[in-house]
């Protein structure tokens, strides 16, 4: 199997590109620098080099043109990240992790004097994390500290759905998105809250008892289960369990927890979960798919598995 030179200054960077290159059967060696890359190169054998080019010392470029000079032709593959869309990424996985919360405004709760979070009517930021668990109001369900982020789902209902439905939860727990869609579910619509972990659903059924809906059932199954109830659902929530990218900035132990392999299971994973249930959602209903993560496998590659083996097409909001 061919022998890959890592050249880049980033340990973490290095880790996850060896981590798929082995991943996939390659041998490799590592370099932080043009300089260190030169002197690997010059004790042979290899068969490829990838290349960042922003390092200090000796930059990737500099490193190829040395290269040449030296007759060195080994094939290179030029590696950068400094787009403008990574640097964003960088500076927000940098950043303090901003506290939003949700307010109910069935239980009259007042909105803050603080930044609305901008995609949900509900949905506020806060200055600093407060001792929520201290808070009356928060055990009385007047509102949910929930990622901005999630209360995206609130688009997604408002554009396409616009009369009573039957919806499924199906990983509802601990019941962020199932105490936004009792907000959001027009008046007639009945939820089904599902989640197959006995002691998270007893956390998720707490929690949607705070938040105060008659219009709500909290169920403790496999999705296998119910998949058998043959197109019962009009709109079905996939929030599938995964390999958790999205929590890096929030809890940075995590990123010790992530490998190739564990993104691949919960790939399979996450499909197998869509089979099971596809036979539950009505022919025409929406499925709305949601990770926390941002790897390609967990999202767009299902995605493309939705539409190509369930034979379903997206929509789009006008």
């Amino acid at each position: 199997m061919a022998r890959v030179l890592i050249v880049d200054d980033e340990p973490r960077i290095r880790d996850l590109i060896r981590e798929h290159l082995q991943y996939a059967g390659f041998t490799c060696a590592e370099a932080g620098d043009g300089t260190q890359a030169l002197a690997e190169l010059a004790n042979g054998g290899i068969d490829l080099v990838i290349l960042d080019i922003m390092m200090p010392f000796m930059d990737g470029m500099t490193c190829l043109r040395e290269m040449r000079t030296r007759k060195i032709m080994t094939p290179v593959i030029m590696l950068t990240a400094r787009s403008e869309e990574y640097d964003k990424l960088e500076a927000a996985l940098q950043a303090d992790v901003p506290v939003s919360i949700r307010i109910n405004r069935n239980k009259g709760t007042k909105a803050p004097s603080t930044p609305q979070v901008g995609w949900s009517e509900t949905g506020y930021y806060l200055p600093e994390r407060l001792s929520f668990t201290f808070d009356p109001l928060f055990h009385a369900g007047a509102y949910y500290v929930q990622e901005a982020s999630s209360m995206f789902l609130e688009q997604a209902i408002r554009n396409f759905v616009s009369e009573p439905v039957k919806c499924l939860d199906l990983c509802a727990a601990p019941g962020g998105k199932s105490t936004h869609l009792l907000n959001l579910l027009p008046e007639g619509s009945l939820l089904v809250s599902n989640e197959v972990i006995r002691t998270r659903s007893n956390i998720l059924a707490e929690n949607i008892t705070k938040w105060g809906n008659p219009n709500n059932i909290v169920t403790n199954n496999d999705p296998e289960d119910i998949g058998r109830l043959t197109h019962l659902f009009d709109v079905i929530v996939t929030d599938v369990p995964c390999s958790g990218e999205g929590m890096f900035r929030k809890d940075t132990d995590s990123t010790g927890e992530w490998s190739v392999a564990n993104v691949n299971l919960c790939a399979a994973r996450q499909r197998r979960i869509i089979h099971d249930i596809w036979n539950a959602l009505k022919p025409g209903g929406l499925l709305i798919y949601s990770t926390c993560t941002y790897n390609t496998e967990e999202d767009e590659e299902n995605i493309h598995y939705i539409i190509e083996e369930l034979s379903r097409s997206p929509v789009h909001s006008h």
